[in-house]
């Protein structure tokens, strides 16, 4: 294939998608915070579709785990959830309603779920361009009356990492009994000479990975030693953690 039949054949996929990545269904709202039991324990997931054809969508639930290192691993939960209904199609221009409540354990700290709006595939559908099924996430807690989270760091240390290179590592604990997002936290590093290192909003996420801290866990830090910063320096972190306690 020439470079010129390429850059044809390029266009003409772009231009078949363009159609369906310009019209979507929307899912509000995506963080949800329930209560374990009552009126609380219960919230509406609406999906609004923007296409000029039905949508067709299924609810599910899952139970989130986030482990030390951020790594994120789910599994079914439906048994912890009322979810009606369980699939719905939505005209176009329209809003569709989804109810959710909870009926799982009591619980002593927020628990994580993740409850997905799982677009599904319309038979004899007219479509104007390659069919995109849509999934979306809503991060759902369930938390008990009162809970607060409580983040906090151990000293940093420069260790030597893999191939020999020096990385900073340090723990952060939430030893509160709700979780914490870290989005709009910051950490501050710096070192004896007074140079500081702030760790904020895109790069946040880069070190820790997941940006949620769940109820009463840690979570692992480990990140290259600064550009022309000492090995063996003494390092001090400073923590900012809006709605920590």
């Amino acid at each position: 294939m020439t470079l010129k039949s390429l850059i044809a054949a390029l266009a003409l996929a772009a231009a078949l998608l363009a159609p369906a990545a310009a019209q979507a269904h929307e899912v509000e709202p995506l963080i949800i915070d329930l209560a374990p039991t009552g009126r609380a324990a219960t919230a509406s997931i609406r999906v609004t579709n923007r296409d000029p054809v039905p949508v067709a969508v299924e609810i599910y639930a899952e139970r989130r785990m986030i482990d030390e290192l951020g790594n994120e691993t789910r599994e079914r939960a439906d048994d912890d959830f009322i979810l009606v209904p369980a699939q719905m199609r939505v005209e176009p221009g329209n809003t569709g309603t989804f109810r959710i409540r909870y009926i799982g354990e009591p619980v002593t700290q927020a628990v994580g779920y993740a409850i997905t709006v799982a677009q599904l595939k319309l038979e004899n559908v007219e479509q104007t361009g390659v069919q995109i099924l849509v999934n979306f996430a809503a991060s759902v807690h369930v938390v008990p009356p009162r809970a607060k989270s409580a983040i906090t760091a151990t000293d940093p240390e420069i260790v030597t990492g893999e191939g020999g290179s020096s990385v900073v590592r340090f723990v952060l604990r939430n030893d509160g009994t709700r979780h914490q997002g870290m989005a709009a936290g910051k950490i501050t590093l710096t070192n004896s000479a007074g140079q500081s290192l702030v760790i904020e909003g895109e790069a946040m996420r880069e070190v820790l990975n997941h940006t949620l801290i769940p109820a009463m866990a840690t979570r692992q830090v480990s990140m290259p030693l600064p550009e022309g910063w000492s090995a063996s320096d003494k390092l001090t972190l400073a923590l900012t953690v809006p709605g920590s306690a």
